[in-house]
């Protein structure tokens, strides 16, 4: 390789020696324990903030898709009683219906905190199909419900 160089510039020699390696080598500045500190602590508020959003999106999710499965569990029930002319004693008559019907769906699942969904007929009014929502207890204010014993 050939080196283009202008006269007056210092050419750097090709092997350096020991000495000029750690005389270069303590002219460089680290960093200080300060710069460290502020730079994790930095680094630390702004994954605690990524973290609160998270979970915050988390159970916005949660609540949706709760707010879904009640409102297709609901047409479910509501289809049972187009069929059979009456409200069904429980979620389980969904998967299998009284008197040869088809099933209305295959399973019902527990909702999206790990609870089942809480069914109740309410005579001539209807039913009433509620998720307790994060607290897991109904009447809670969390509870997300559909159904006319509702209104």
């Amino acid at each position: 390789m050939i080196a283009l160089s202008h006269p007056g510039d210092a050419m750097a020699p090709e092997n350096p020696s020991p000495q000029s390696v750690r005389a270069a080598l303590h002219s460089q500045r680290g960093l200080t324990l300060v710069e460290i500190m502020i730079v994790l602590t930095i680094m630390a508020s702004i994954m605690g903030m990524v973290g609160v959003l998270t979970v915050g999106a988390m159970e916005r999710a949660k609540n949706r898709e709760a707010q879904t499965e009640v409102g297709k569990i609901a047409n479910f029930v509501e289809e049972f009683y187009v069929y059979t002319g009456d409200w069904p004693d429980s979620l389980d008559q969904l998967v299998s219906p009284p008197g040869g019907v088809a099933a209305f769906t295959e399973a019902i699942g527990d909702d999206p905190w790990g609870t089942e969904y809480q069914y109740r007929t309410g005579g001539s009014r209807g039913y009433e199909l509620c998720s307790n929502g994060p607290d897991g207890s109904s009447g809670g204010g969390d509870d997300l419900c559909a159904g006319p014993a509702q209104d």
